[in-house]
C-alpha cells in the first residue's frame, strides 16, 4: 500500500489513536500517515501504526495508535471528546 491515498470514515478518536472504517485491505503493524479534521478545528497529519483490523459489515474497522501527536492535536481531541 506504499504511496497510496485512501479515503475512509472515522468512527472513534482519542488522544492516543483512532478507529476508522475502510473498504480496502489494511494489515496490522503497518505505518501510516493520517490526515483528518477534528470537528470544529483544523486539519492535522499524524504518523500512526495499525494495531487492529477486523471485519465490520462490508468494511474493515482499523484501529491505529498515533506515533506523533502534537500538544495542539491532543487539546483539540480532548475538547471534541468532552463536548
Amino acid at each position: 500500500m506504499s504511496g497510496h491515498y485512501l479515503v475512509c470514515t472515522a468512527c472513534e478518536i482519542g488522544e492516543g489513536g483512532m478507529a476508522f472504517l475502510c473498504d480496502f485491505v489494511v494489515e496490522e503493524n503497518i505505518d501510516l500517515v493520517l490526515t483528518f479534521k477534528v470537528p470544529g478545528s483544523d486539519f492535522f497529519s499524524v504518523r500512526a501504526t495499525t494495531k487492529s483490523v477486523r471485519k465490520e459489515g462490508k468494511s474493515l474497522r482499523v484501529g491505529v495508535l498515533f506515533k506523533t501527536v502534537t500538544f495542539e492535536l491532543k487539546r483539540q481531541i480532548r475538547t471534541y471528546v468532552a463536548a
